[in-house]
């Protein structure tokens, strides 16, 4: 359990240290996947 809590700090960590996260813009969030007209 403790390995587990380590290793997703360590993550959490690494994406804090990259500047991986950033703010929203509106009008400029794309999803990766946009549905089919017909699963709207």
């Amino acid at each position: 359990m403790l390995a587990v809590a380590a290793v997703t700090g360590a993550y959490l960590l690494g994406i804090q240290m990259t500047g991986n996260l950033g703010a929203v813009v509106a009008g400029e969030v794309y999803r990766s996947n946009q549905p089919t007209p017909a699963r709207r």
